[in-house]
């Protein structure tokens, strides 16, 4: 996966508004990610809106794939009033929010609440030797959002090999889960869960191919980790926080004073910009204008992409220094976790390093993960560096998923997220085991042609005479045997004649696949009982 691949569209600020020339100019905002860059459409109500000399409309990139998504209104009238609504759109996906404009308490209101937004995308898993597949995600909303799940556009109703589940977590967020029984290759597929609230709607896809390699198959990439400790800098009227970061693909950015998230507009300003030093080097800056007192507190830097989340402090105080915490490190996972399976044993591994140390949480799915018997997560520590180990005894199928590894210490938390699918071994095809043989019966009227047969489970031998496949009945005799560990394809064809002779195939099927051999057969020459 590179800094350049292509997502649905998503939002990563609701919309909010405020008011500008003492209220005489009204500004919508969000800000939103996508690639590539979206069509964007606004509405009032049922009615679409245009740009025109009181309506302005732009779209200005935030940096990678991030956007902020501006309207504006001029001359602002109780006319104005109502449901707004922003829907962004590309080939990947579409989603939309709403805001409330509202007049008669004499300030604009806004609906309490998160629009749907997807943090974790829909990742698969089995079950039951593959005949149960399970798409999981995980998203936050509030107040609930209705969930609908699509199959190549048409709606999926719950029942017969359906099941649908929306499993309430903590903090407004919903684990989603859609499980099809009895798999099969007509589930191939594209597939989209829609989230819907009255604050907006999100949906994400993902497609199932059965014509894919059944390996468990781990995408390239990094979890964001900041490489320095965050900067803080003054320039005249602004003040710049700076954090440089490492991450692939291209990470989200957000910024949060103590515990409220600092959105773009007004006096600040977010940017994400890629650094020259590297392909997967960014520079994260929050800059504030005409800083104030009340401006003071804990900031907090989060940059979050598919393989991981990694977040940064700093201190901004005004009565004293406006420097971050001397010395240490936050936790940061420079490479993605690694998976190694035996027989009966999965071990995930990855690094970490930090200062002080950190304490380590396990997840799987929305889950924390208990240490047990048979699940048992380790940590070998050398300087700054933890080595981090968890091991999952005799595993079964349900132990595929979504793990994530998060590590905190006061100057920050790092995370690393890894997806293991548990397919059974796929079986080895039919293998010849030397040529095929030629002989006749006791009595010297069947000549009977035999193929031994290398195979894990027991082959369908298909002979034909030619082009011609070959029935078993009065003229022909086919057989498969097992003597030991071999299998023997045997063919026979009793009262032969010269017509007989020619040129004989066997096709050797298995659940692997299949292999071919042929067989010369002179009737006219001499055949040995």
């Amino acid at each position: 996966m590179g800094v350049g691949d292509d997502v649905a569209p998503r939002f990563t600020q609701k919309p909010a508004l405020r008011q500008e020339d003492g209220g005489k100019r009204l500004v919508f905002q969000c800000v939103l990610e996508a690639s590539p860059k979206p069509d964007i459409s606004w509405a009032r109500g049922t009615t679409a809106l245009s740009s025109s000399d009181r309506i302005l409309m732009r779209v200005d990139s935030a940096g990678g794939s991030a956007y902020n998504v501006i309207l504006e209104i001029v001359g602002v009238t109780q006319a104005d009033a109502g449901t707004y609504k922003v829907t962004a759109k590309n080939r990947l996906g579409e989603v939309s929010a709403s805001i409330n404009l509202n007049f008669s308490a004499g300030q604009q209101k806004q609906a309490d609440g998160i629009a749907p937004n997807f943090v974790q995308k829909p990742v698969t898993r089995q079950e039951n030797n593959g005949q149960k597949l399970l798409f999981e995600c995980l998203l936050t909303a509030d107040p609930a959002p209705a969930i609908t799940w699509f199959k190549d556009n048409a709606g999926i109703a719950p029942g017969g090999r359906y099941a649908v589940r929306t499993e309430p977590r903590d903090n407004k967020s919903y684990f989603l889960v859609l499980e099809i029984n009895g798999v099969n290759a007509q589930d191939a597929g594209n597939y989209k869960v829609t989230a819907k609230n009255a604050l907006g709607e999100s949906n994400a896809t993902i497609r199932l191919n059965f014509d894919s390699a059944k390996k468990p198959q781990i995408p390239e990439g990094k979890a964001p980790h900041f490489t320095q400790k965050p900067t803080i800098k003054q320039q005249q009227s602004l003040l710049i926080m700076t954090c440089l970061l490492e991450a692939n693909p291209t990470p989200q950015i957000r910024w949060f004073r103590d515990t409220t998230e600092v959105g773009p507009g007004g006096r600040y300003t977010i940017t994400l910009t890629r650094n020259p030093d590297g392909p997967d080097l960014y520079t994260a800056i929050l800059q504030i204008k005409d800083p104030k007192t009340e401006d003071g507190g804990t900031y907090k830097c989060t940059a979050a992409n598919d393989f991981g989340e990694s977040n940064a402090n700093i201190t901004l105080n005004f009565a004293g220094s406006n420097q971050a915490k001397p010395g240490g490190q936050a936790p940061a996972f420079k490479e993605k976790p690694k998976v190694v399976q035996d027989v009966k044993t999965i071990n995930i591994t990855c690094q970490c390093t930090a200062s002080p140390k950190p304490t380590f949480t396990w997840m799987k799915g929305a889950s924390p993960l208990q240490a047990s018997a048979r699940v048992v997560p380790t940590v070998t520590e050398e300087g700054n560096v933890y080595n981090l180990k968890l091991q999952i005894l005799n595993f079964t199928k349900d132990d595929g998923g979504q793990y994530k590894v998060t590590a905190k210490n006061e100057l920050g938390e790092g995370s690393a997220n890894i997806s293991i699918n548990l397919e059974p071994p796929k079986e080895e095809p039919p293998q010849p085991d030397g040529k095929p043989t030629i002989r006749l019966d006791d009595s010297g009227k069947t000549v009977i042609l035999t193929q031994a047969v290398n195979s894990p489970t027991k082959p369908t031998g298909l002979w034909y005479f030619g082009n011609q496949p070959i029935t078993p009945g009065s003229r022909y005799i086919v057989e498969t045997v097992q003597e030991g560990n071999m299998y023997y394809v045997v063919l026979k064809i009793p009262n032969f004649t010269e017509k007989d002779s020619g040129t004989y195939k066997l096709v050797m099927k298995n659940k692997g696949g299949e292999t071919t051999t042929t067989v010369p057969l002179d009737c006219e020459g001499k055949l040995v009982p």
